[in-house]
């Protein structure tokens, strides 16, 4: 079906697209605590370009998904919504790898700590863990 010569198709399936990659870059952000801003500077793009990812107006190009991906600590697979196809066992796995890293986590210092605790929250309740 067209619309003006466009593809409402495809038009559609990038926006849903578009709209994953800018919920996980926001959730990152919001886990995180870390502001457009701060992303922006540390991976060396505008304010703007943040804003139009997390809000699905543009996506990254991958060497930008990738410098996300580093600053984060995740995957890039993550980030473009791949991860979830793989299900709840990979959820099961990633609470277990959780759950070694107490002992170490109880060295760090509070305010750490607390990120930690609130990002492993809002994860769990995503996932209804």
């Amino acid at each position: 079906m067209s619309v003006s010569g466009k593809n409402v198709m495809s038009t559609s399936k990038t926006e849903l697209i578009n709209r994953e990659i800018g919920n996980n870059i926001s959730r990152l952000l919001e886990i995180n605590k870390v502001s457009q801003i701060e992303l922006a500077k540390a991976i060396g793009v505008s304010k703007t370009s943040i804003s139009n990812w997390c809000n699905g107006q543009k996506i990254p190009r991958m060497d930008k998904l990738d410098k996300i991906a580093e600053y984060f600590g995740v995957d890039r697979a993550s980030i473009l919504g791949v991860a979830k196809a793989e299900g709840e066992a990979n959820n099961l796995f990633v609470l277990s790898e959780i759950l070694d890293l107490v002992p170490r986590m109880l060295k760090l210092p509070e305010f750490e700590l607390k990120r930690i605790i609130a990002g492993t929250e809002v994860i769990l309740k995503k996932n209804n863990v």
